[in-house]
């Protein structure tokens, strides 16, 4: 079957987790969202899908269209928006432990973007990032 063969590779847009911040449904909206990936994964591991790969989220709340909203801030990274990403990545992890215990033959990979982001972030030189000086 091509399924098994597969892998299905998963991205969860962190454009998706930017509204619950503006409604104060974080913890409710997480919730939603790994049940609704958990339904669909199953699914496909029905369909004979056995291997998978996922993204954690980033830092959210340092995102420049989340700064923005809360000029107050003097540009600083939003905890509150943060917060959410770290939820999400937190259950996206139990999730993907505890189906690969529950289901046969069940594999993953989960690339951890948001420890990688805030590595470049707190050292960007240390990364080949620095800043320019232009004079007009």
């Amino acid at each position: 079957m091509i399924l098994s063969k597969a892998v299905f590779l998963f991205s969860i847009g962190s454009n998706d987790y930017t509204s619950p911040f503006l409604t104060n449904s974080t913890s409710r909206y997480v919730g939603m969202v790994i049940g609704n990936l958990t339904t669909v994964l199953k699914e496909i591991y029905k369909s004979g899908g056995r291997k998978f790969a996922f993204i954690n989220l980033p830092p959210l709340g340092c995102f420049p269209t989340i700064r923005i909203l809360k000029p107050e801030t003097n540009g600083s990274c939003l905890g509150k928006v943060s917060s959410l990403a770290k939820l999400h990545n937190k259950a996206l992890s139990k999730l993907l432990y505890n189906l690969e215990k529950q289901s046969k033959g069940f594999k993953y990979s989960l690339f951890d973007l948001n420890s990688r982001l805030r590595k470049r972030m707190k050292h960007p030189s240390k990364y080949g990032m620095y800043t320019a000086n232009f004079v007009l």
